[in-house]
């Protein structure tokens, strides 16, 4: 498979590169990168998976639901005094 990266302030594409960022594959990339446009994640479904606004959001509801049903099980279930 052939990569291509930009060599600065030229027009040439270096195929040979191996340190390419390629935008299918395996790849690890180290050191500190700052994105200035958007980053899209899915929805995790491993561990180490990342996460969005949106996903912990509906999880933080779904845990307040849950809790807010089981204090009101609670209450309904204490005897009177």
């Amino acid at each position: 498979m052939n990569q291509y990266v930009l060599i600065a302030n030229t027009s040439k594409w270096d195929k040979d590169s191996l340190d390419n960022v390629t935008i299918t594959g395996v790849q690890t990339i180290t050191g500190n990168k700052t994105f200035s446009g958007t980053i899209t994640v899915n929805t995790p479904v491993n561990t180490t998976d990342a996460v969005n606004k949106a996903y912990v959001d509906a999880v933080i509801i779904q845990v307040m639901n849950s809790f807010a049903k089981r204090m009101k099980l609670l209450h309904l279930q204490q005897p009177e005094l």
